[in-house]
């Protein structure tokens, strides 16, 4: 069996267009034999519901602070209505998805993360966790089932209950507890740019900490990279990172560890 993990943004599931790109990936992946799974967040949805709600939306380098009124919205997003929109759509091109969260069947266990230094301040990130353990069970006996588990990023603790996880860093603890053979981590851009804002087709690790370090790679795209790189420091083969229509289009960005 050869995992594959599709990671998506939520603001892509907005878009009709974005998410057809992502459901012919999927289709083709199970035709050459592959085992695809879903791990989604929902970020533009949150935000847009918070604000309807008048829930301040606070983030760090791209990662949300988590209160109590915004684990709600989560729920309500992430657990609920965009989980379902991704299962709708697989079912309507006879893909067999089961939506599902990191708190379903054992999944995951974590604890809640400890208040970090980000640029010489210590920030409490709230109701976030830090997965202990994975117990892919669940995920493999539908995988092997032929179904598509689509996981929506909530995870659960024994002292805090239901946690927010980011979508990112749950897709790097899952590929490795399913031996996944490739990560694809799909966001609104057609792949990584340099400082002149051309595509780069391979990005080393090298290149990241000098694109860090110059500015041309910031914001929520230093999570991303940090998390893919890990992937392939804990033995995913392949780490690729674009837009669905880039993928389709022949234009992405493979990650390249350290030598």
């Amino acid at each position: 069996m050869e995992p594959v993990i599709f990671k998506i943004s939520g603001s892509l599931t907005d878009s009709p267009v974005q998410m057809e790109a992502i459901t012919s990936m999927i289709v083709e992946k199970r035709e050459h034999g592959g085992f695809p799974m879903i791990v989604h967040g929902g970020g533009k949805q949150i935000n847009e519901l918070s604000k309807k709600l008048g829930v301040e939306v606070i983030q760090h380098e791209g990662r949300r602070v988590t209160d109590h009124p915004t684990l709600e919205i989560l729920s309500y997003t992430i657990g609920g209505s965009i989980n379902r929109g991704i299962v709708a759509k697989l079912r309507s091109v006879n893909i067999p998805a089961v939506g599902l969260t990191g708190v379903d069947g054992f999944m995951t266990t974590a604890s809640r993360r400890p208040p970090i230094e980000i640029q010489k301040h210590l920030i409490d990130f709230g109701l976030v966790g830090e997965i202990s353990e994975i117990d892919p069970t669940l995920i493999e006996i539908l995988l092997k089932n032929a179904f598509v588990p689509v996981i929506g990023c909530l995870t659960w603790s024994k002292n805090e209950g239901i946690l927010n996880i980011n979508a990112d860093t749950f897709s790097n603890k899952l590929a490795h507890a399913v031996g996944a053979t490739e990560m694809i981590m799909f966001m609104d851009v057609d792949a990584v740019l340099d400082s002149d804002k051309h595509p780069i087709s391979e990005l080393t690790y090298d290149e990241f900490l000098r694109g860090k370090k110059e500015g041309w790679i910031r914001d929520g795209m230093i999570p991303k990279l940090d998390t893919g790189f890990d992937s392939l420091k804990n033995g995913v083969p392949i780490v690729r990172i674009g837009s669905p229509q880039g993928f389709l289009s022949g234009i992405s960005t493979q990650l390249i560890g350290e030598a």
